[in-house]
């Protein structure tokens, strides 16, 4: 449906070949180099796998530090420091800046991919099947804790998914697309409950054990 693409569309990783991109009033298609550099600190993207999506190679202390220094310049001391504090606005250990991502379970992870998004202080963060690769038990810790950085540091997301039940517990407002298009968009409470497209109403009728009811999905939010 082009989901994916749409996400690096809008944080600038990958050029549409026509339309306009609007966030916050500016056309970011239309923005020199210097103004794209900033646009790409307040767009932030946290991909799917947090297996493949973080440099074994590397530690985990460093992978968050890295976008700080690149935007910031700034010394390594201070990027270790910062570094350590987003680590506990993700609720990892401290102890854990030396290791590396293969010491990490897969929820310890993603806590690092969205601590390494975080760290440049973006206003929008786009979550492209951010839950999807994660069991349900860490799915519901993952959705909590995006929940509570959203209303601790105003954020706003764009959260990418397939699962209906994690978008209706997790939105304010959703889009359907289908083949590239968008066949249906308003607030998540209406498009449940009334779907206007013959393919929003498939999709919901087709839920396994129908999930998306309100309160069938506990994530403790």
């Amino acid at each position: 449906s082009g989901k994916t693409t749409t996400g690096r569309m809008i944080s600038l990783f990958e050029t549409p070949t026509a339309g306009s991109i609007t966030v916050d009033g500016v056309d970011i298609l239309a923005a020199n180099a210097a103004e794209r550099k900033e646009l790409r600190s307040n767009i932030q993207l946290v991909y799917q796998n947090p297996y493949s999506s973080l440099d074994p190679r590397m530690r985990i202390g460093d992978i968050i530090a890295e976008p700080f220094r690149n935007f910031t310049r700034a010394s390594k001391s201070k990027a270790q420091a910062r570094a350590k504090e987003y680590l506990e606005l993700v609720s990892l250990d401290a102890d854990m800046y030396s290791r590396r991502p293969r010491e990490l379970s897969g929820g310890q992870r993603q806590r690092v991919a969205i601590a390494r998004a975080l760290i440049v202080e973006p206003e929008l963060v786009i979550l492209d099947e951010a839950v999807s690769a994660l069991d349900v038990t860490v799915q519901a810790q993952i959705i909590r804790l995006l929940d509570k950085l959203q209303k601790d540091l105003s954020l706003t997301y764009i959260f990418i998914s397939h699962d209906l039940a994690v978008v209706r517990q997790i939105s304010d407002t959703v889009s359907v697309l289908r083949r590239g298009e968008q066949v249906e968009q308003g607030i998540t409470e209406e498009v449940f409950r009334a779907p206007q497209s013959e393919f929003t109403r498939d999709l919901i009728g087709a839920i396994p054990g129908q999930r998306y009811r309100a309160g069938d999905l506990n994530l403790g939010l």
